[in-house]
C-alpha cells in the first residue's frame, strides 16, 4: 500500500512537471514564431538578428530552468496534497479525532483550517450520535424490562385481585410510556428531515392555548395548581397541529415539575408587533450548568429520574420552533420555576387585541 502510495505521488510529481514544461513550451513558441514574423515581414528587423537569437538562447534557457523550478515545487505541492488525501482517508474510516497539526495548516493555509473545523463538527455529530443510542436503549429498555417482570409475576403467582390489578396498572403504564416514547422518537427524526412547514391557516391563538390548557385540566387540578392565565386576542398564521404540539409539551412539563399547590403560568401578548407566549411554573427550576442541554434529545434534568418522561419533549419544542422561524428561549431560578418563552414573528401575526382572561 506505501509503494503504490509512493509510485503515485511520484507520477503526479512527473505530470506537473511535464504540464509546466508544455506550457512553456508553447510560449515559446508562440512567442519564437511571432518574431520570425515580424523578421520576414519588416526587413530592418535584420538588424536586430543578434538580439534576436540572444533572446532565443535566453528563452529556451528560461524552459529549462523554469522545468526544473517546477519540479522542485511541484513535490511540495504534491506534498500537500498527499496530505490531504492522507486526512479525508483518516475522516473516511470514521477517526473524527484526527486533526492537522499547526505547522500542516500553516502550510495548507484555509483548507487546513477547514479540515479541522469540518472534522471538530463531524466529531461532535458522532458524540451526540454515540449519546442518542446509548440514551435511547436505556430509555427503551427500561420499561420493556418492568413489562417483563410484572408480567412473569402474573404469570407464575397466586395473586389477589388488588394485587392483580396492581401490577397490571403498571405494565398498562409502562406500555404507554413506550407507545409514548416510540411516537415521540418518530415525530422527532420526521421533523428532522422537514426543512419547510406546509398547511399554514390562520386561527386565534389566545383559544389553542385555551385548549391546550383545557386537555391537562385533570392534571393541574389533581396537583392543585392554580392557573394564571393572561391571554391577549391574537390571530396568527401557522401550522395548528405543529404550534398546539408545541403547547401541550411545554404545558405538561410545566404540571409535571411543579410542586403541589403551585401556579401553571399561562400568558399571551402582543409585543412590538410579536406575539410572545410564556409557560411558566413554580417548581424546581433548572440549575444553571444544565440550561444549555435541556434541549438535548433523551436529555433529563432530574438524574434521579423521579419524573416520568423520556426527555423528548422540549427536542420536539426546539425542533418544531427552529422550523417554523420561531424563538424559544428559557429562564429558570433552582427552587422557584422555570418559564419557556415562544416568540412569533411579527410576519405571522395577522391581527391582536386587547388582554382577556
Amino acid at each position: 500500500m506505501k509503494l503504490y502510495k509512493n509510485n503515485k505521488k511520484r507520477n503526479i510529481t512527473l505530470r506537473l512537471t511535464l504540464y509546466v514544461f508544455l506550457i512553456m513550451l508553447l510560449t515559446q513558441l508562440i512567442v519564437s514564431g511571432s518574431m520570425i514574423l515580424v523578421y520576414n515581414i519588416i526587413p530592418q528587423s535584420r538588424l536586430f538578428s543578434v538580439e534576436y537569437y540572444n533572446f532565443i538562447v535566453i528563452f529556451a534557457s528560461s524552459i529549462l530552468i523554469g522545468t526544473l523550478f517546477a519540479r522542485l515545487f511541484s513535490k511540495s505541492a504534491v506534498n500537500q496534497l498527499d496530505t490531504i488525501i492522507n486526512a479525508m482517508e483518516q475522516i473516511i474510516s470514521e477517526n473524527f479525532a484526527y486533526r492537522l497539526d499547526d505547522e500542516t495548516v500553516r502550510e495548507l493555509g484555509e483548507i487546513g483550517v477547514k479540515f479541522n473545523t469540518m472534522a471538530e463538527e463531524l466529531s461532535s455529530l458522532e458524540t451526540m450520535k454515540s449519546s442518542f443510542i446509548s440514551n435511547f436503549s436505556h430509555e427503551f429498555k427500561t420499561p420493556i424490562v418492568s413489562i417483563r417482570g410484572f408480567a412473569k409475576i402474573l404469570l407464575e403467582q397466586d395473586l389477589s385481585p388488588e394485587e392483580q390489578r396492581e401490577y397490571l396498572q403498571i405494565i398498562y403504564t409502562e406500555a404507554d410510556r413506550l407507545a409514548s416514547m416510540t411516537q415521540n422518537t418518530l415525530l422527532l427524526t420526521r421533523l428532522e428531515n422537514q426543512h419547510y412547514v406546509y398547511e399554514k391557516t390562520q386561527f386565534s391563538l389566545d383559544e389553542q392555548l385555551r385548549k391546550c390548557v383545557l386537555i391537562y385540566e385533570d392534571q393541574w387540578t389533581e396537583k392543585g395548581l392554580a392557573p394564571d392565565i393572561s391571554l391577549a386576542e391574537i390571530t396568527v398564521t401557522a401550522n395548528y397541529d405543529q404550534l398546539q404540539q408545541m403547547w401541550l409539551n411545554l404545558i405538561g412539563n410545566a404540571i409535571k415539575f411543579s410542586r403541589e399547590g403551585g401556579t401553571l403560568g399561562v400568558n399571551c401578548a402582543l409585543e412590538n408587533g410579536k406575539a410572545i407566549v410564556r409557560i411558566s411554573d413554580t417548581g424546581i427550576g433548572i440549575a444553571e450548568d444544565k440550561l444549555p442541554r435541556i434541549f438535548d434529545k433523551f436529555y433529563q434534568c432530574d438524574d434521579s429520574h423521579s419524573t416520568s418522561g423520556n426527555g423528548l419533549g422540549l427536542a420536539i419544542c426546539k425542533k418544531l420552533a427552529d422550523l417554523n422561524g420561531y424563538e424559544l428561549t428559557v429562564t429558570s431560578v433552582v427552587d422557584e420555576g422555570t418559564t419557556f418563552c415562544v416568540t412569533i414573528p411579527a410576519k405571522d401575526v395577522i391581527s391582536a387585541k386587547a388582554d382577556r382572561d
